[in-house]
């Protein structure tokens, strides 16, 4: 059996942040693109993965999420949008996800087809509770999360410019 090390041009942690910041250009110009969430959360989720990899740093790898309300909406997140149904414990942070506004899908009209403003902008919007919502409010914006979690990993030491 082959032993696999990461994919195309994803081999390092550092790779995988910069995949993440793709993730959240592509978002903040398509901020109601539920595939483009998609993306962005499962990338994020998997970042502890690549800089703490194995059973034997699955320890440093809870403690990292425990420690941080945005690892644990993003985790929330992220497995509701692969298994649908979040059954594990440790979910308790997301009520719900909805999408406001967008009523046509996004390229329906020609660009500029409406004057700037003329529809007030959709958003895909996370229902939070407990402890996220004390910290981020009753709902956050997949956008606005997704900034946040980029910043979160960008501060970290291990991605500490050299």
């Amino acid at each position: 059996m082959a032993d696999m090390k990461g994919t195309f041009e994803l081999k390092t942690p550092h790779d995988l942040l910069k995949k993440l910041q793709f993730d959240l250009h592509q978002l903040e110009n398509d901020s109601t693109n539920t595939y483009l969430a998609f993306n962005f959360f499962v990338t994020a989720e998997h970042m502890k993965d690549w800089l703490y990899p194995g059973k034997s740093n699955k320890a440093i790898r809870e403690a990292l999420e425990n420690s941080s309300v945005l690892l644990q909406v993003c985790s929330h997140v992220a497995n509701g949008a692969k298994h649908f149904n979040v059954e594990a414990k440790h979910h308790y942070s997301v009520v719900d996800t909805e999408k406001s506004g967008g009523y046509w899908g996004s390229g329906y009209f020609a660009s500029n087809y409406w004057p700037r403003g003329y529809f007030a902008k959709g958003a895909l919007n996370i229902i939070l509770q407990g402890d996220a919502e004390l910290q981020l409010g009753a709902s956050i914006s997949a956008l606005s999360l997704a900034q946040r979690i980029v910043e979160f990993w960008m501060q970290r030491p291990e991605f500490a410019k050299t």
